[in-house]
């Protein structure tokens, strides 16, 4: 075995680190935070050609799964069963409607998925400030230990779940909008289901917000553990992106 002292090894480890952010400074789609509708996103924007990166603070799985208040099982509809195999994503059926699957199996095989499709996931990461042309969101100041970069997106979607980060960004720098984050609703699964998709779609040029940060700003119903809103919503911000980035 080679040895390596411990200075040429970090220098290696950095030097890798910094390759991967100068890649992310300039793409198509950047969803930021870990929303289960952000990650499902990242992957179909990927699979459409779309340079697509994923960034957030950290990847912690256990937070990941309280995000959504739920346990080790979490319930998809039986509509979903392609999106399943295709992940490898182990189900079991309770009725008619549903299956029932592990949260924390279903979270890393979408990782998985992710990665394999070629997103670009970027952890370690702080949102700090928007860059504005325009009348449009353009990009985002980040901050990486003690660096400050600025990343260019064509497309940038809050996914960052019910702190609803960068959106909560916007409401102070742009006050004339009079984007109030209300903060989520009680927990009814029956109306979630509907209006999480309803109200997901563009805050303004260039800016998006998707599953948890929806109900967060809108002030709807917590989804629960019921994964079908949130993949809606992922499902359906592809589709809005995908139409604005092929207008001229």
């Amino acid at each position: 075995m080679n040895n390596i002292d411990e200075s040429k090894a970090s220098k290696l480890i950095v030097e890798e680190e910094f390759k991967d952010i100068s890649e992310i400074l300039s793409n198509d789609v950047a969803i930021i935070g870990t929303d289960i509708s952000g990650l499902v996103a990242s992957y179909y924007l990927s699979k459409l050609g779309y340079k697509t990166v994923l960034v957030s603070m950290e990847l912690n799985l256990n937070d990941m799964i309280k995000m959504y208040n739920v346990s080790r099982k979490i319930l998809i509809e039986k509509s979903y069963d392609s999106f399943l195999n295709e992940a490898n994503i182990r189900y079991e059926s309770i009725n008619e409607n549903f299956f029932v699957i592990d949260s924390l199996e279903f979270i890393v095989k979408l990782l998985s998925l992710i990665i394999d499709s070629n997103v670009k996931i970027i952890s370690g990461i702080n949102i700090e400030d928007l860059i504005y042309r325009d009348k449009s969101i353009i990009g985002l100041v980040l901050s990486y230990g003690t660096n400050y970069i600025n990343m260019r997106s064509k497309a940038i979607v809050d996914a960052t779940g019910y702190k609803a980060e960068v959106v909560s960004i916007l409401s102070r720098k742009f006050t004339d909008l009079e984007i109030n984050i209300k903060g989520e609703g009680a927990t009814n699964f029956k109306l979630s289901n509907e209006l999480i998709v309803d109200y997901t779609g563009r805050i303004m040029n260039g800016l998006y917000v998707t599953g948890c940060s929806v109900a967060s700003i809108y002030n709807l119903p917590k989804p629960g553990p019921i994964l079908t809103p949130l993949l809606k919503s992922g499902e359906k911000i592809v589709e809005i992106i995908d139409k604005d980035l092929k207008e001229p």
